[in-house]
C-alpha cells in the first residue's frame, strides 16, 4: 500500500483486516495519516470468538463448560489487548467498539444458558458480545473526542414522528467521534462515576406531571444529566401541560424544536432554545428521467379533516372534467378516501414509517391543506420536505410552507378550493410541466435538507450547553423553585 501525501479524508473505513496480519499496524498507521484534522477511521475486524468460529476448535463431543468458556474469556482479554497495543502504536485511539448479535447468535447463546451451570453461565455473559458477531468494529480517532452518552425517551412510533426527530439525529450525532446515542420507550437514567462522561437525556414530546414529572427531573439532575425537552408542536392540544405549570418547558435545561414561531412560545417558558428544522436522513430512491404517464397524487395525514374539508368539493368537480390521467394514494385518512368522488383511488391504513416513505415515493403530485390557525402555523414543514425529496410537486397552503420557497419554485401555492382544483388540473394534464416542477422539488432537498448538511449545528450546540451545564442547572433549580 503506497501512502499518499496529498489526499485526505474526514471519513475512512477499513474492512476485515485480521489482528494477526504481520502488517497490520504498518496499514492501520499508513491509513491513519490520510486523516484530516479529527477524521475517524471505521475498521472491522474478523472476530475469532464468534460462536461458529468457537465450534470449529472443539472436539465433536466436546461442550462449553466453565473450563472452556474461563480460556475463551483469556484469549479474549489477549486479543483486546494486543489490538489496543497496535492501535495506540500507530497514533489511533480507540473511541468505541460497537457491539451486534445476530439473531442466529441470540439462538445459540440461549441454548447454551439453558444447560449450563452457575460459573459456566457467568463466563457466557462475560463472553456475550464476543460471540455474537462475525466481526468487530472500532471506531478510531487520533484526539480525544468529548465523551458523550445520549438517551431518548420517545413516545410509541405514529406517523414516523420518532425518526425525523428523535432517531434519525441521534444516529446522524452518533457518527461523531465520541458520541453514542440510544432511543426507547422506556429509558431510565443510568448511574456512572467519573467526570469524563457528558451524559443527555432527551424527553421526546413529554406531559411531565409535578406529581411524577418532578422526581424523575431531580433524579437525572442529581445524576449529572443535561435534560433536554424535544416538542415541535403548539402545546394547546394537551392542556395538561397547562396544568401542570408548562413543566415540560420549565424542568428542563433546554428545549429544542422545528420552527421559530415555537422557539419564540417555549423561549417563555426557557430561555435556552435550539432550532433544528426537520430534515430528511437520505434522498429517497427514484427515476424521473420521464415523467410519468399516470399522475399518482399523494395525501397522507393524521387529525387533517378540517384542512381538507374547505378544498374538497372543488377537486371532485374539477375531477368530472379532467382530461389527463390519475389515481389517488391515500394514507391513514378513511374519510378523505371515502369523500373523493372517483374510483381511481388506493387506501392504505395508519403504516410504519418506511412505508408511508415507499407509498410517498411513487407520488407525482401531493396536497398539503393547512387552515390558518394558531396551531397550523406553529407547524414544521416536514411533510413538504418529505414529499418534495420525493419527486412530488406539492399543492400546498402558504402557511408554514410558503417560508419553505418564498418564490414559489417548486411548490404550487393554493388557497380556496377553487385554486387547489386549478393547480391539480394542470399538474394532471401538463406532464412537462410537472415534471420540471418534480426535479425543481428534489434539488431542493438535495442541496439544502439532508441531515448530514445539518448536524454538525446539533452537535455544537450540545457541546456548548455540556460545557456550562453547571450554570444551567443553577438555573433550571431556581425555575423549579419558583414552581
Amino acid at each position: 500500500m503506497q501512502e499518499s501525501k496529498s489526499q485526505k479524508f474526514t471519513a475512512i473505513v477499513l474492512m476485515d483486516l485480521p489482528e494477526s496480519d504481520p502488517d497490520f499496524e504498518i496499514l492501520v498507521r499508513r491509513i491513519k495519516n490520510g486523516l484530516v484534522n479529527k477524521g475517524i477511521l471505521l475498521l472491522t475486524l474478523p472476530n475469532p470468538f464468534y460462536f461458529q468460529q468457537v465450534q470449529t476448535r472443539l472436539e465433536p463431543d466436546q461442550k462449553l463448560n466453565a473450563k472452556t468458556l474461563s480460556d475463551l474469556v483469556r484469549e479474549r482479554d489477549e486479543f483486546s489487548r494486543r489490538v489496543s497495543s497496535k492501535l495506540k502504536a500507530a497514533g489511533l485511539l480507540t473511541d468505541f467498539v460497537f457491539p451486534n448479535m445476530d439473531a442466529t447468535a441470540k439462538q445459540w447463546l440461549n441454548s447454551e444458558y439453558a444447560v449450563a451451570d452457575a460459573e459456566a453461565k457467568e463466563h457466557l455473559t462475560d463472553l456475550k458480545e464476543n460471540l455474537g458477531s462475525e466481526i468487530y468494529l472500532y471506531r478510531l480517532s487520533d484526539f480525544e473526542a468529548p465523551q458523550i452518552r445520549i438517551q431518548a425517551s420517545v413516545l410509541k412510533p405514529v406517523g414516523g414522528v420518532n425518526d425525523v426527530r428523535i432517531n434519525e439525529p441521534l444516529r446522524a450525532l452518533a457518527t461523531f467521534p465520541g458520541v453514542i446515542s440510544r432511543a426507547s420507550r422506556l429509558e431510565k437514567p443510568i448511574s456512572t462515576s467519573g467526570n469524563r462522561l457528558n451524559k443527555v437525556f432527551i424527553f421526546h414530546r413529554p406531559i411531565l406531571t409535578l406529581d411524577k414529572g418532578l422526581q424523575v427531573i431531580q433524579k437525572l439532575r442529581e445524576e449529572g444529566y443535561l435534560i433536554i425537552t424535544e416538542f415541535d408542536d403548539h402545546h394547546s392540544p394537551w392542556p395538561l401541560i397547562e396544568q401542570n405549570k408548562f413543566l415540560n418547558f420549565v424542568g428542563c435545561h433546554a428545549v429544542q424544536t422545528t420552527t421559530e414561531p415555537l422557539a419564540e412560545l417555549f423561549g417563555g417558558f426557557n430561555p435556552e432554545v435550539g432550532v433544528f428544522p426537520n430534515q430528511l436522513n437520505q434522498m429517497p430512491g427514484r427515476d424521473l428521467r420521464e415523467p410519468s404517464k399516470t399522475s399518482n397524487i399523494f395525501f397522507g395525514a393524521l387529525n387533517r379533516e378540517k384542512d381538507w374539508a374547505p378544498i374538497l368539493p372543488a377537486i371532485n368537480k374539477m375531477l368530472q372534467k379532467v382530461s389527463g390521467d390519475y389515481h389517488f394514494n391515500v394514507v391513514f385518512d378513511q374519510k378523505f378516501f371515502d369523500a373523493l368522488e372517483t374510483d381511481k383511488k388506493s387506501f392504505y391504513p395508519q403504516c410504519a414509517y418506511p412505508e408511508y416513505l415507499n407509498i410517498l415515493s411513487e407520488a407525482d403530485i401531493a396536497l398539503l391543506p393547512l387552515e390558518d390557525n394558531l396551531f397550523n402555523r406553529m407547524k414544521s414543514d416536514l411533510k413538504l420536505v418529505e414529499v418534495a425529496g420525493s419527486g412530488a410537486v406539492p399543492i400546498a397552503s402558504p402557511v408554514v410552507y410558503k417560508k419553505s420557497d418564498p418564490e414559489g419554485e417548486f411548490v404550487e401555492f393554493a388557497r380556496a378550493g377553487s385554486e387547489f382544483a386549478e393547480k391539480l388540473q394542470k399538474l394532471i394534464e401538463d406532464a412537462l410541466y410537472r415534471h420540471e416542477r418534480q426535479i425543481a422539488a428534489r434539488n431542493y432537498v438535495r442541496q439544502s435538507r439532508l441531515l448530514h448538511l445539518h448536524v454538525h449545528k446539533r452537535y455544537q450546540w450540545l457541546l456548548g450547553l455540556l460545557e456550562r451545564r453547571a450554570e444551567l442547572d443553577d438555573l433550571l433549580a431556581a425555575r423549579l423553585t419558583a414552581l
